[in-house]
């Protein structure tokens, strides 16, 4: 039976020919080759093993885990692609100077994938507690990673860092400091979030029993300005706690901040937006400590804040740290509003026909806050108004108009009789008026002053231009409107007589008569 092992015959017969030297230097290549093989695996880092973690201050210290075997634990609450262990890792062990937040980081300071994971206990298998990892951190390049824990003075704290793949190693800085926590407990003063951490009650639109014609009390806490509130939240990497507060800004609107107080270990994300569903979004931020969105004008009505962790973060409603909790507050800035100089009726801004500007972006409602039913298919909501008071030019038809002059959703009412008088007519959508504009018409009698109030839809502001034009002239009895009272102003009267027509009816008895002959005799003549 022939063997299927190689002679040694055979491994000699099938070397190339070499002189004596080229066949010692060959001899020797290969034994300074095993040599520095066997040194390589023998010259590990000092601190590869968690026992032997160097010991190291605040600051930044150099490190080389290119060697370095792995001994730590193969679980990690970081898992990225599938993976969770942290290979060829080296360990550093750390002793807090005061309470606060531990930062751990080689954010853009190393030359290769890192992973950090931050441990309390001791080496010994079981005792090792993971509080803290993080394989590539937002904002550091490369890859490199930064980590947060929360930790309190004397206190000592495993540092274990080493590379996302096996044998991808290399060196750079390592960067350690304890910064006081920028939040750790709500003010005395809170108002308290209703909901119970873990549940998910105040989740407006992503709740799918929500609708945006619900009272916004069902599915929303509504919250006060001014007043911070402290609520709860939690997270697990899958699953997240949003919490939707509703608030109202008063008229004519405010200067509202709205500041996100949280813990470091949480990405905190901070939302704003209109009420409503789909949601609205008018600003966001989120990470920052504290999460600030600048100040700005909103007008008056009810809007959204959201706040929520990232989905990156852990935060367990069972924790005693200051993760679970956050601080929200919409603070109000005192600023000079430049309410509108015909705001209120009372003001109201004399005009004549022609065209005149408005503006009511920044004004109240004083005016009644519904219209009559049928003045808009739509509801009866009309607010922030601005006023104007028209003196007839003529008596016959008067109309007033923002037909596509206007950049909001208007509606006009006419008022006989001064603020408290009668509404004579009104208007939401003029026909065929693009952008939900307005226009309306009605009788007039020549001197006679009336009163157009301007406002918006459900609270609607912009600004715009309002023609007022009549048709007719102030000569009562010139009936055909040609600057003259003669016969042909005589035979509409006679052909009305006896009737109740108001426009004919000069004397306002209630019948086209002989008094109103007399009117119409007096006036013979021109204009």
């Amino acid at each position: 039976m022939q063997s299927d092992k190689v002679s040694p015959a055979k491994v000699m017969m099938d070397v190339p020919a070499q002189s004596g030297s080229a066949f010692l230097l060959s001899a020797l290549a290969a034994a300074l080759l095993a040599f520095v093989q066997s040194t390589s695996a023998d010259d590990a880092p000092a601190n590869d093993s968690c026992i032997d973690a160097a010991r190291i201050e605040a600051g930044q210290v150099q490190f080389s885990n290119i060697g370095a075997s792995t001994d730590g634990p193969l679980q990690s609450a970081c898992s990225t692609f599938g993976s969770e262990v942290t290979w060829n890792d080296l360990w550093f062990i750390h002793e807090a100077s005061e309470d606060g937040i531990l930062e751990v980081s080689t954010c853009n300071s190393i030359d290769f994938d890192s992973r950090i994971s931050v441990y309390s206990g001791s080496c010994t298998d079981g005792e090792l507690l993971e509080i803290a990892c993080n394989d590539d951190a937002e904002g550091c390049l490369g890859y490199s990673s930064r980590v947060l824990a929360e930790c309190n003075a004397g206190e000592e704290y495993l540092i274990r860092i080493g590379s996302f793949t096996e044998g991808d190693t290399g060196s750079g800085t390592l960067d350690v400091q304890v910064v006081p926590s920028c939040f750790n407990e709500c003010s005395l003063s809170s108002q308290m979030e209703l909901e119970p951490c873990g549940m998910t009650t105040n989740d407006g639109c992503n709740s799918a029993a929500y609708s945006s014609q619900s009272d916004i009390t069902i599915f929303h806490e509504v919250v006060s300005l001014d007043v911070p509130l402290c609520g709860t939240w939690f997270c697990d990497g899958t699953f997240r706690d949003t919490d939707w507060y509703a608030f109202e800004v008063p008229e004519p609107g405010a200067m509202v901040t709205t500041t996100l107080q949280s813990s470091e270990l949480v990405v905190g994300y901070l939302y704003l937006a209109r009420f409503g569903c789909p949601l609205e979004v008018i600003d966001y931020q989120y990470g920052n400590c504290p999460t600030i969105l600048p100040e700005r004008w909103l007008t008056a009505g009810f809007y959204r804040a959201i706040v929520a962790p990232g989905f990156e973060s852990i935060a367990q409603c069972s924790s005693a740290g200051p993760e679970s909790r956050y601080e929200l507050l919409l603070s109000v800035s005192d600023v000079e509003i430049p309410y509108p100089e015909n705001d209120d009726c009372g003001d109201a801004t004399m005009v004549a026909d022609g065209m005149h500007p408005f503006t009511n972006y920044y004004s109240t409602t004083d005016g009644q806050t519904t219209a009559p039913e049928d003045c808009s298919e739509y509801g009866p909501q009309i607010s922030a108004d601005v006023w104007f008071a028209y003196e007839a030019s003529c008596t016959g038809k008067v109309t007033a108009t923002a037909c596509e002059t206007a950049d909001f959703d208007t509606r006009f009412e006419v008022w006989k009789g001064g603020c408290t008088g009668e509404m004579l007519a009104c208007n939401d959508d003029g026909q065929d008026c693009e952008g939900y504009t307005s226009r309306v018409t009605f009788d007039a009698v020549c001197g006679e002053t009336y009163h157009l109030r301007i406002g918006g839809y459900q609270g609607a502001r912009g600004e715009g231009m309002v023609e007022f034009s009549c048709e007719g002239s102030c000569c009562a009895a010139d009936l055909d409107g040609d600057g003259f009272v003669a016969g042909s102003d005589l035979a509409i009267l006679l052909g009305a007589w006896s009737s109740s027509d108001s426009r004919l009816d000069f004397n306002g008895d209630g019948a086209v008569d002989g008094a109103d002959l007399a009117v119409l005799l007096g006036a013979w003549g021109a204009c």
